[in-house]
């Protein structure tokens, strides 16, 4: 084959096959095939590396002879080394500092310190993305300050180790060209930390950042650990997505503060200023709910909010405050995710009946008995996926009826989760028990229903039928009984019972 039929000379046609073959045995063999296969292949296969500094040794001379090629390192080190060479195209560093089995020492901590930050120095002008795991002192700040093209900076276990004045006088320097943040650990060693006063005042005088994409994991929420992230939040103008939950273990851990609390301050106190933000996760931690008026007040714009693992915090007055008090959120927000915060009823019933944009909607906890004894219609007739975990049995075939008239009008639903994992009596989806009131969800590629023991329900060949017939895009469901007969409908036509 000569080179102009030969595509795998064709760069995007080599860098999907080698993307493809990244890290396996096969991109091995087929380096074996042939020299001309080998110098194609060559670029793309070591475009990412991965060091262990225990293995470093073995690796010198290549590392040495394929710099030109390497655009990203992963280097795993539990004491640290220096690299062999500089490489001038490297865009990607990520650094894993793991000790195994053993405490290390101050002198090891700082050896990686140091480490680390020549090999940032060495390669400021070309690196894009970093991903640290380090605690941060002035000198690594001030290097990263130096990587003029740095566009994605992600710190595990990050600390910061340096006083709140060097902080300060730092911040808008390290985090001027970065697009993207991600943070985790637990921010401040020093006793002396930001307060919210010198954060507020210190925000005024300093350029704003770039960064768009923001999340944050304090380990421990106490107050001296938040406001470092509020500080970079009230100095992003561009923020575009921020994602700020609170740990899934807080119970087990001391709490001062919780994130909502500390952005609802920041808001009163008219120092929250993000009007391009379109999507808000503050996960995982129960909140007061005139914070969140607060909040959602001060930042109009959202699109998509998710508070999920909330237990107990959202309710009717949360609820009011995206529908009555901002009504712009009416229109404008188009996801709502509520998982496991025991919502109620009327709260539900407000939030269907009305924001209208709503596109995604996912709550847990819902009283059924609640959800329909009002009449209200649902307005949100836009949506395309639905999941309502009921804790109340649906007895009634009144009730039964309504809850199915309203879903009937979702006719852009592609997926729908009814689950009642805590119900005795689940919701019958069956011909005979209402299923047939359902063929307008033309859209529907999943379901999950509420029987999967078949104690209410089983879908017989009928109901089988019925679903290819009706939902003909559907392509998987779940918490469904099915006979034998049904089993091997659904199998002839590739759509996939899932056992969970």
């Amino acid at each position: 084959m000569d080179r102009q039929n030969n595509i795998f000379e064709i760069p995007e046609v080599a860098r999907m096959i080698a993307q493809y073959l990244e890290g396996s045995k096969s991109m091995v063999n087929c380096l074996r095939v042939c020299r001309r296969w080998y110098m194609i292949f060559l670029p793309y296969n070591w475009a990412s590396v991965y060091v262990e500094s225990g293995r470093l040794a073995a690796c010198t001379d290549l590392l040495v002879k394929y710099a030109p090629f390497i655009h990203k390192i992963k280097l795993y080190s539990s004491r640290f080394c220096n690299l062999p060479t500089t490489f001038p195209f490297l865009m990607q560093l990520e650094t894993e500092f793991l000790p195994v089995m053993w405490t290390p020492s101050k002198g090891t901590l700082t050896a990686y310190k140091n480490s680390l930050l020549g090999l940032i120095k060495d390669h400021q002008q070309t690196l894009r993305e970093l991903i640290i795991d380090s605690a941060m002192n002035d000198k690594l700040f001030d290097t990263v300050a130096g990587c003029s093209r740095l566009r994605k900076f992600v710190g595990n276990n990050f600390t910061v180790d340096c006083t709140p004045e060097q902080y300060l006088a730092l911040h808008p320097r390290v985090w001027a060209n970065v697009e993207s943040l991600h943070l985790n650990g637990e921010f401040m060693t020093q006793k002396k930390y930001v307060t919210l006063a010198q954060a507020i005042k210190a925000r005024k005088t300093l350029a704003p950042t770039k960064i768009k994409n923001l999340s944050f994991n304090v380990f421990d929420l106490k107050l001296k650990a938040m406001l470092i992230p509020l500080f970079i939040i009230m100095t992003s103008p561009e923020l575009v997505r921020l994602s700020w939950p609170a740990r899934k273990d807080i119970y087990a851990r001391y709490t001062e503060v919780v994130p909502m609390e500390i952005l609802a301050k920041a808001a009163k106190a008219r120092a929250l200023n993000c009007p391009r933000l379109q999507e808000l996760s503050l996960q995982s931690a129960s909140f007061n709910e005139s914070d969140l008026a607060s909040v959602m007040g001060a930042l109009p714009s959202v699109t998509k909010l998710d508070l999920s693992f909330a237990l107990y915090s959202f309710g009717m007055k949360s609820a009011k405050a995206l529908t009555t008090d901002y009504p712009i959120f009416r229109t404008t927000l188009t996801e709502l995710r509520l998982e496991n915060c025991s919502l109620g009823g009327p709260a539900t019933l407000e939030i269907l009946a009305s924001l209208s944009g709503l596109k995604v909607f996912i709550a847990s906890g819902v009283s059924s008995k609640e959800l329909v004894k009002d009449n209200r219609p649902w307005v949100c007739l836009g949506l395309e996926r639905l999941v309502l975990g009921f804790t109340q049995d649906i007895n009634s075939e009144d009730k039964s009826e309504l809850f199915l008239e309203r879903l009937a009008k979702l006719e852009k639903l592609e997926y729908l989760n009814v689950d009642s994992v805590y119900c005795q009596k689940a919701l019958r989806l069956t011909l005979d028990g209402g299923l047939d009131r359902l063929k307008s969800l033309r859209s529907l590629t999943h379901l999950r229903g509420s029987d999967f023991h078949g104690s209410c329900f089983k879908w017989g060949l009928a109901e089988a039928e019925w679903v290819t017939q009706h939902w003909v895009n559907m392509r998987t469901f779940g918490a469904v009984a099915v006979d034998q007969e049904a089993r091997k409908h659904f199998m002839e036509r590739n759509v996939c019972i899932s056992e969970y």
